[in-house]
């Protein structure tokens, strides 16, 4: 029959059938798995483990193998889970989040009964993937164990690193993208990490403690001589008293002291105040020092 000819229903129906032996195909391969490892089986085909068995003789992939080794596991301990699986109320991926979490938590000394496991398999039921990682994360008294550092190639430049970080450490890093908001404006998380690496390794990299050793060792290269003009020959001192040139020859550079006791003072805050409203802008992003009487009509810093 050419699919083009079935009705909607006929193919509603073919959807289900396939997907239905697929189920169950899945039941099978998670029963002989099951098995193979009660018996150590894999080590008459020269496998070291189950994983190795499923990646070397079955050909699956390393996450292949992964998951299907602990659903199997899990379905060995909770044999009622094999009708949801083979009903599609739950999934393989499930299955498998579940058996981590359970393992994990075990490990940390918290190590669920059948009862619990049971009860809490009935909440995952017919859950999408993200779903069930926020119902499991929310039963552990320690969720960080479950959520690990990731590190995953993406292309030939760039590499993809998942990591979890507490408020305090969060509240850090935002403090950075302000600090540094002239220099990196809508700064990203990856370029103030980028920043951190170049300071830390400009300060702790024994390499380069090591070359500046060497160059201050060596002794810097003086600075040329400078070369009077003639007109500097006879020069009268009374000029270098003139108002206006003394004025164009101050420096903008505003002294450390005065720019820490302007910092302290103000909290590294704006204090811009609205004339209309009254209030005080208090951004700590994009702030610079600025003159209260302007530095060209003669401010002092």
């Amino acid at each position: 029959m050419n699919l083009q000819t079935l009705s909607d229903d006929q193919l509603h129906t073919s959807t289900l059938s396939v997907a239905s032996r697929e189920r169950e195909a899945t039941i099978t391969l998670l029963k002989h798995l099951a098995e193979v490892d009660r018996r150590h089986l894999f080590s008459k085909f020269k496998c070291d483990s189950l994983h190795a068995y499923c990646v070397d003789y079955l050909k699956m992939s390393d996450p292949q193998a992964g998951r299907r080794v602990s659903a199997s596991r899990l379905l060995t301990e909770l044999p009622t889970i094999e009708e949801k699986v083979l009903a599609g109320s739950m999934t393989l991926t499930s299955v498998c989040q579940a058996n981590t979490f359970f393992r994990k938590e075990a490990a940390k000394g918290n190590k669920l009964i059948q009862k619990e496991k049971l009860e809490l398999m009935n909440q995952l039921e017919g859950q999408a993937s993200r779903k069930v990682e926020q119902i499991l994360l929310s039963k552990s008294d320690q969720p960080e164990i479950h959520l690990c550092e990731t590190v995953k190639q993406k292309t030939a430049r760039l590499t993809e690193i998942r990591l979890l970080v507490d408020e305090e450490t969060l509240n850090k890093l935002n403090r950075l993208k302000e600090i540094h908001s002239h220099e990196m404006p809508n700064a990203t998380f990856a370029q103030i990490v980028m920043k951190l690496a170049e300071i830390g390794l400009e300060k702790l990299d024994p390499d380069l403690k090591a070359k500046r050793a060497q160059d201050r060792k060596a002794g810097a290269t003086p600075a040329p001589e400078r070369i009077k003009k003639p007109s500097d020959v006879n020069r009268d001192p009374s000029v270098d008293k003139d108002p206006y040139r003394l004025m164009h020859n101050r420096s903008r550079y505003i002294p450390a002291a005065v720019r820490h006791a302007v910092w302290m003072r103000d909290k590294g805050r704006c204090t811009f105040v609205d004339l209309q409203s009254g209030e005080c802008c208090e951004s700590r992003k994009f702030v610079e020092y600025d003159h209260i009487i302007s530095f060209a009509l003669g401010g002092e810093h």
